[in-house]
């Protein structure tokens, strides 16, 4: 579906990145929180692991718009 919206108008487009900052900020608080109560290794960066995840997905998406 994100590759669908993101052929479409670039107010689409503009909903979809923000949806996608959101999403990566509650990766990112979940994180932190797990971090806070020792169930996240030492050595796992938070903010650095959520945005990869995010970046991810969205290159995954991109990747599905230009195979389609």
């Amino acid at each position: 579906m994100s590759s669908e919206l993101s052929r479409s108008t670039p107010e689409a487009r503009a909903d979809l990145l923000a949806g996608f900052s959101r999403w990566e900020g509650a990766l990112r608080d979940g994180l932190r929180a797990m971090r806070a109560r020792g169930e996240l290794p030492g050595r796992i960066d938070p903010d650095r692991f959520a945005l990869e995840a995010s970046l991810n997905t969205l290159i995954d998406c991109l990747r599905g718009h230009a195979d389609g």
